[in-house]
């Protein structure tokens, strides 16, 4: 398995198509804001490190965040790959596997996550597995 973990949460969205003034990570689901189920799936994962990238009402994202994740700001929201720009930009020097999930996927399996990155930790190269 992956020995060096960082994950990084991509929850700066609008939602434009939820037609709604809430920012999309905050809907609830079954009386939860679906990035709480995401939150609880990477601690279960338990990374060294974890950004939560936000950006559309990025204070209100913010209070549903645990202490020990660094956030880093989107500041303007031009799509996914900006996004993780952003996140790695909060993971200086880190060395290791980054995972990248989206904080409005709530029913993503953990069995699921740590198949993928066991495949991926076993098809690494030798010299570069981490």
């Amino acid at each position: 398995m992956t020995k060096k973990l960082a994950c990084i949460i991509l929850a700066a969205g609008k939602g434009t198509r939820m037609k709604s003034d809430t920012p999309k990570v905050l809907h609830n689901i079954c009386g939860r804001p679906m990035l709480e189920y995401v939150l609880d799936l990477v601690k279960g994962l338990k990374p060294e490190k974890t950004v939560a990238v936000l950006g559309f009402k990025s204070r209100e994202v913010r209070k549903i965040l645990p202490k020990n994740i660094r956030v880093a700001v989107q500041k303007q929201l031009i799509g996914s790959a900006d996004a993780v720009k952003s996140g790695l930009s909060a993971l200086p020097g880190f060395k290791g596997t980054v995972l990248v999930l989206y904080g409005d996927m709530p029913l993503l399996p953990k069995e699921s996550i740590q198949k993928l990155l066991k495949y991926h930790s076993d098809n690494q190269p030798k010299d570069r597995k981490s």
